[in-house]
């Protein structure tokens, strides 16, 4: 037998009364389309697309969001025995992202790929008041995990875009290396990330800021953004 979730994911029952999840191939395809980083062919062949609307984004950014878009299907469907499939997916979003890239830079594809390769990964350098960060494509296995899925509210469960749209960039923010609530300096800085301002009540002091600011991102050390999922940043 086969149930079909609210949540789009697909339970086969068996005649041995196991019961396993399975993820549909249309919800990854869908995500392709609805990101605008696909596009079929007349021959049915798939061709990547770059996304003009981030050209102006800088490096970080981009490649925040292709990750972030990425680890929120793979944690959404990591139960799924067929979760493995999302290869292809991933193998989309990273072409679409280097001809982001070639767009911006008015390079070839082959050329951003040697430009930012180290050890075969496709890798974005930054400057910090701490030294130089690196920070990688998204290349942790797509494997199917057996365990309950996490609670933790920082991790993207349902797929989700992360936001770039802010006054300062995100390399200059992460450089400042101070908490935009305690303005502690000199410490590591994490992003806290809403999806939609709309969603904000403005009840919090800190919720007030995100809206006045119109930023859907706040740089917080650690204390303060745990403070801030605990309820207690007020």
């Amino acid at each position: 037998a086969v149930y079909k979730g609210s949540n789009s994911r697909i339970a086969k029952r068996y005649a041995s009364n196991k019961c396993e999840i399975y993820m549909p191939k249309e919800k990854w395809i869908g995500k392709l389309k609805e990101l605008k980083v696909l596009k079929i062919e007349k021959d049915s062949s798939w061709k990547s697309i770059h996304r003009a609307e981030l050209i102006n984004s800088d490096n970080l950014e981009i490649l925040s969001i292709y990750n972030s878009e990425i680890r929120g299907l793979y944690n959404y469907y990591k139960l799924a025995k067929n979760v493995h499939s999302l290869q292809k997916f991933r193998y989309i979003m990273k072409f679409s992202m280097v001809k982001t890239f070639a767009n911006k830079y008015k390079l070839s594809v082959s050329k951003i790929m040697k430009k930012f390769n180290h050890e075969g990964n496709f890798r974005i350098s930054y400057t910090t008041k701490t030294g130089q960060k690196h920070r990688y494509f998204y290349n942790e296995p797509l494997k199917r995990v057996y365990e309950n899925p996490t609670t933790n509210k920082e991790i993207d469960i349902v797929p989700n875009t992360m936001i770039y749209a802010g006054r300062n960039s995100l390399i200059r923010r992460l450089q400042a290396s101070k908490c935009e609530w305690c303005q502690t300096e000199n410490t590591a800085i994490e992003m806290h990330h809403v999806k939609k301002l709309k969603e904000l009540k403005g009840k919090q002091l800190w919720e007030r800021i995100m809206i006045a600011r119109n930023r859907k991102t706040l740089a917080l050390c650690k204390k303060c953004h745990v403070d801030l999922h605990a309820g207690r940043l007020d």
